[in-house]
Formats: structure tokens, C-alpha cells, sequence
């Protein structure tokens, strides 16, 4: 319960994993509510020294992938408290992850790289009809968050909202953060 809190007021959350122990139900419930309360993650994988005797660390991310596939995004630090190993990574990882949480992107950027994500894969056809994109913003940051105004906002399936989440983390750097899209309407 006190993870769950403290994951409410934070921006960015270190998810601390057991490496002796691996991934556990309660780090992929702690890491669900993070992670639909949009903020920021870096896995932490404690107790590496004595971990990496028991697992390999395909066998930590097939641990990951398997209970929080929705974090697949997410840095993944493999440490030791004990010894000090990779300690400082963390600090590094903190600053890189909060640089792309907070980062705001002018609307006249976003819109150019919304149409050459467009003209390489089109929006798809609706009722014979083709939607259309008008324009995107970013509206919050603290997650990403982009609006895209379009002419059928309800009939964006969500593979081609996954392409736009994808393309956008490439073309602007936000490879370790959530990014939110959001469609709204908009008449021709």
C-alpha cells in the first residue's frame, strides 16, 4: 500500500527488483498502477552480484516481459547495493529519463514530422471515407501527451495509435518514457 502512495506523488518511479529472487506478482501490480498513472520507470534489478548465480539476465527479461510487457520501454539497470556495482547508472538513467518526461515540442515540429509519418503510412478508411489528420499538439508533458484532431477520431485503431507512439519516440527521443496519443474531432 505504501508503494501504490508514494507511485501517486512521484513523477518518476524506480521499480526495486529482487535479483535473487526475480520478478515478482506484487513488483508487476506495483509496476501496473505506475504505469497507468503515466509515469515516468527505471527497472532496477537489486542484489546483481548474488543474481546473476541463480539467473542470466535473458532470464530477468523474459521475467519482465512475460508480467510487465507494457514496460517494454522502460530502462532496466542490473545493480548491487552490496558491492556498489553500477550504483552510479542510476543517477545516470534518472537524469535521461526525466529530460525526455518533461520534454516540450514546438507544434510546428510535431505537425512536420506527423506528415511524413502520415505520407509513409496513411491514416486508414473509415465507412469509404478517408481520415483525415488536421493537425497535433502536445498538450502535457509529465507523461508526453499529444492531441492529433482528425476528422473520425473513434475509428483510429489502435495499431495504427501504436505506429504514431512509436514513430514519435523515435523521432524525438522519448525512447524511455510513456507517450500518450490522443485523437479528437475535428469537422473539415
Amino acid at each position: 500500500m505504501q508503494a501504490l502512495k508514494a507511485v501517486e506523488h512521484a513523477n518518476l518511479v524506480l521499480l526495486l527488483v529482487d535479483g535473487i529472487e526475480g520478478v515478482s506478482d506484487q513488483d508487476a501490480h506495483v509496476a501496473g498502477h505506475a504505469f497507468e498513472q503515466g509515469k515516468a520507470i527505471v527497472v532496477v534489478i537489486n542484489k546483481w552480484d548474488e543474481g546473476q548465480k541463480k539467473f542470466k539476465r535473458e532470464d530477468i527479461e523474459s521475467q519482465l516481459e512475460r508480467k510487465m510487457n507494457y514496460l517494454n520501454y522502460c530502462p532496466v539497470l542490473y545493480v548491487s547495493a552490496k558491492t556498489g556495482k553500477n550504483l552510479n547508472k542510476i543517477f545516470e538513467a534518472i537524469e535521461s529519463v526525466r529530460a525526455q518526461f518533461e520534454k516540450e515540442i514546438k507544434t510546428s515540429e510535431l505537425n512536420r514530422t506527423f506528415a511524413y509519418m502520415i505520407e509513409h503510412h496513411p491514416l486508414p478508411v473509415y465507412a469509404g471515407k478517408q481520415i483525415k489528420m488536421f493537425y497535433a499538439t502536445q498538450v502535457s508533458h509529465k507523461p508526453p501527451t499529444f492531441a492529433v484532431y482528425c476528422n473520425y477520431p473513434k475509428q483510429v485503431h489502435f495499431s495504427y495509435e501504436r505506429y504514431l507512439v512509436n514513430s514519435l519516440r523515435e523521432a524525438f527521443g522519448l525512447k524511455y518514457v510513456p507517450v500518450r496519443v490522443v485523437f479528437k474531432g475535428r469537422a473539415e
